[in-house]
């Protein structure tokens, strides 16, 4: 995992633990992820990495979106 300041984006490498990491289907917090995307029905795991795959490279931006600031 890598934090590029400047550009506030988090770089994650996917790696085989993703399978074994997840939250409860339904419980407090399992509808959307962090950054306020609805999580799918079948897969419920932390911050927005529902989409990241061992070996796959996953740049995430840090910008709140959303809200008045």
């Amino acid at each position: 995992m890598d934090v590029d300041r400047d550009e506030m984006v988090l770089s994650i490498l996917g790696d085989a633990v993703l399978d074994k990491t997840a939250c409860q289907l339904g419980g407090p917090g399992g509808d959307r992820d962090f950054t306020g995307a609805k999580r799918t029905g079948s897969k419920c795991v932390p911050g927005p990495l529902a989409s990241l795959v061992a070996g796959q490279r996953l740049n995430v931006s840090l910008w709140p979106t959303g809200g008045s600031w």
